[in-house]
């Protein structure tokens, strides 16, 4: 039986990166498992950039790196120094009302899509909470409602990641949060 859901998963996840992959596309790239299957699978269906946003020496540069590597899929770096980072935060600031840690967790997918050459963006959006990826998930004594977790970033969706992409004439997708992954996902405890 754990056969049997695990392919259904695999199939949706693949399934879902497919039909968002319905052209040429940009990854935000993390190197993470999520960024990485999202671009592994959306190679063979689309032209796939892979974009990675740091700060010159960040360990995030090497590892996204590293990764494309490993998926033998090519990679654009883009260094922002801090006070380029700085200016950024305060351009997506003053374009969308977020919080500040919104501002932080969102600044490299406004980045990304700011520096996109194709006007799809994919991201692994969704697989933290999805999965319980999240250390916060994994504390003693945590309950995550992990359910609780994917309608609450469905619902933020909207305001946040789609507003991004809308102002950089883009579309975003996020394969993670599609209706038949989290319908697969749901069947494990």
């Amino acid at each position: 039986m754990g056969d049997a859901r695990i392919a259904q998963l695999a199939s949706a996840i693949e399934t879902a990166v497919a039909a968002a992959a319905s052209g040429p596309a940009t990854v935000a790239f993390s190197g993470g498992v999520d960024s990485s299957l999202v671009a592994m699978l959306a190679s063979s269906h689309a032209e796939t950039e892979l974009l990675v946003v740091g700060t010159p020496g960040a360990h995030d540069l090497a590892a996204a790196e590293e990764s494309a590597a490993l998926l033998d899929l090519n990679i654009s770096r883009l260094e922002i120094s801090p006070t380029q980072m700085v200016a950024a935060s305060q351009e997506l600031a003053a374009t969308l009302r977020l919080s500040q840690q919104e501002v932080e967790f969102l600044l490299p997918f406004w980045l990304v899509a700011r520096e996109a050459t194709h006007p799809l963006l994919l991201c692994g959006q969704g697989a933290d909470e999805l999965f319980g990826g999240y250390e916060r998930f994994r504390r003693p004594g945590a309950a995550p409602d992990l359910a609780a977790e994917v309608a609450e970033l469905q619902a933020r969706l909207p305001q946040r990641e789609e507003a991004i992409a809308r102002h950089f004439a883009a579309e975003v997708a996020c394969p993670f949060l599609d209706a038949s992954v989290v319908a697969a996902a749901e069947v494990f405890p």
